[in-house]
């Protein structure tokens, strides 16, 4: 700011000189008062008109730096209309259209700076950042290179490589790529954050922390920096730490969303769920939330006899069938309660204690006064965990729906039947943390040499696929072709005995029916699992096996064969 002060006192000393202007709105830009920049730019103007086609880029810079993009891009293209070879100016035009998605306009603006400039590093990577935007990643690649051929040592483009390859799948080389950027300039937090992003997404979060540390260390008011980390965090089982960062993340930026959720997440895992329910709600706010635009009036749990209110589905069947226990709350309150759910569910829900009608999803009824988020009933309800238990079984199966297993494995030789377990190993694949849900099939083959019982595969899926790898000696038997839908596989769960499974939607579903569930869960389980407990408030008849060790299935199945060899001992008495 020496500088400043310097011309600002000549400034005093001799005001209408223009080339003073000049310098001090250069000054003033770079030490980040872009407004205070246009002032003196537009002062030069006034007292040297023939100055401005030479300050216009300067102009267009400073007005895009204050969020005045229309005024930014009416300087540019001024200048490249003046100065049609002024490569500078066709690049910085080119980059803010860029930002505002104006892509294809983008691509030719800068294609024209690299034609009058094919040695702009900082061209071609910002042509190679809108080509990534296109997920043209070949051609942002090769303008990527190029900029590095040029110069090796530029920041952006290492980490705009990077986040390229990563696009790409090519996991490795884009953590190498972070390192080289970090390696080009070690003081920009931005390096550590963009490295630890990417293994915070490979769930490789035990690595991703110092990074996010690094890049706070550089600068602490990096709220994303704080939100990233308490999302690791939260993946970590930290909760208490998680909150730390939540807190310091918001303070930077109240407007941030995913901090807000991982709070929700932090309270209802410790069964603080008088504030974890008011925290859920910012569920709604995630990207991937579904919008809904519905005329009618927000239920606010008031009493609403003669009235109909639909209880709108959301996310996936497990959160269908766990939270429609809750309907039987809604429909104390009033009249008629419709359930909007998935078509695979219906036949189920429609037999739910305090449903009166469903429908699927996106096929609203003509008629219904109010309107409620299924998954909000329980903040709605002030609801606790003596509050979620239901007494006996709450989804039932349709009488037409029948599956009789023995015609599946014959008659039980000797009057004596084997133990019937069900088995589920796998989740959705689509799901982000599915790698750490999941557990390979050969695990259970443990199970299945002990002695009295019978597997039965309830899988789905692509996974399902994998069963036919068994060798015919481990005697699974396929019972998921049977069923077509959700009340085919209850039906099936009905003439079990247990069933073993990961977390998915048949754990839930076996719960609903009161069938024996055992529960596969990793180190860390989602929110409704808690922590440090085998048992769960959800469900009375299932019991949770916990990963003791991150990623260490083996521990678990030994416990599971301890368990399951004592039900058959109870079953021969």
């Amino acid at each position: 700011m020496d500088r400043v002060c310097f011309l600002e006192k000549a400034l005093k000393k001799n005001n209408g000189n223009a080339q003073l202007h000049v310098e001090l709105g250069a000054e003033l830009r770079r030490a980040g008062h872009p407004q205070k920049a246009i002032e003196h730019y537009r002062e030069a103007v006034r007292l040297c008109p023939e100055a401005e086609p030479l300050l216009l880029a300067a102009l267009g810079v400073s007005h895009k730096d204050v969020g005045d993009f229309d005024e930014a891009i009416r300087c540019f293209q001024q200048a490249v209309k003046i100065c049609p070879h002024d490569a500078d100016a066709w690049s910085n035009l080119g980059t803010l259209l860029k930002n505002l998605n104006k892509l294809e306009e983008a691509e030719a603006c800068l294609r024209e700076g690299i034609k009058f400039n094919p040695t702009s590093a900082p061209a071609h990577n910002n042509l190679g950042n809108v080509y990534l935007e296109q997920n043209k990643t070949k051609m942002a690649m090769a303008h990527y290179r190029r900029a590095l051929e040029i110069d090796s040592g530029l920041f952006d483009a290492h980490l705009n490589m990077a986040k390229c390859l990563a696009t790409m799948g090519k996991n490795d080389e884009a953590i190498e790529q972070h390192h080289r950027a970090i390696s080009a300039d070690p003081e920009q937090a931005m390096g550590y954050f963009g490295l630890g992003t990417l293994l915070l997404r490979l769930i490789q979060w035990e690595e991703a922390v110092p990074e996010f540390e690094k890049a706070i260390e550089l600068k602490p008011d990096y709220a994303q920096a704080h939100a990233n980390l308490a999302t690791t965090f939260i993946n970590l089982g930290r909760s208490d730490d998680a909150l730390v960062s939540i807190d310091r993340a918001l303070a930077l930026d109240p407007a941030l969303v995913e901090p807000q959720w991982n709070k929700a997440v932090a309270f209802l895992r410790a069964g603080r769920f008088k504030e974890g329910w008011q925290q859920h709600e910012w569920r709604t706010k995630l990207p991937d939330y579904p919008k809904r635009v519905c005329s009618q009036p927000l239920w606010d749990g008031s009493l609403f006899r003669d009235k109909t209110l639909l209880l709108l589905g959301e996310q996936g069947f497990g959160d269908t069938i766990q939270f429609s226990r809750f309907a039987r709350h809604a429909k104390q309150r009033g009249g008629r309660v419709i359930l909007e759910c998935q078509k695979e569910l219906r036949p189920l829900l429609e037999r739910c204690e305090g449903v009166d009608e469903t429908v699927l999803r996106g096929e609203w009824p003509v008629a219904f006064d109010l309107v409620f988020p299924l998954l909000s009933l329980p903040m709605l309800f002030e609801m606790e965990e003596k509050d979620f238990a239901v007494p006996g079984p709450y989804l039932h199966v349709p009488s037409e729906t029948s599956v009789i297993l023995s015609r599946l494995d014959g008659e039980e030789s000797g009057g004596t039947r084997k133990l019937r377990v069900g088995f589920v190993w796998a989740g959705s694949p689509t799901h982000p943390h599915d790698k750490m849900r999941s557990c390979p099939l050969d695990f259970f083959k443990r199970l299945m040499q002990v002695h009295g019982v019978r597997f039965y595969s309830l899988q789905k899926g692509p996974a399902a696929s994998e069963l036919a790898s068994l060798p015919t000696e481990f005697g699974a038997v396929n019972a998921a072709d049977l069923a077509h839908d959700f009340a085919g596989t209850a039906s099936i769960i009905l003439s079990l005995d247990i069933v073993i499974a990961v977390d998915t939607s048949v754990a839930h579903l076996a719960g609903a029916l009161g069938k024996p569930v055992w529960l596969l869960l990793p180190a860390v389980p989602d929110w409704r699992w808690m922590m440090g407990r085998d048992d769960t408030p959800w469900y009375s008849s299932m019991l949770l096996f916990r990963q003791k060790t991150r990623g260490d299935w083996k521990e678990v199945f030994g416990r599971l064969e301890v368990k399951l060899r004592e039900e058959i001992g109870k079953c021969s008495r």
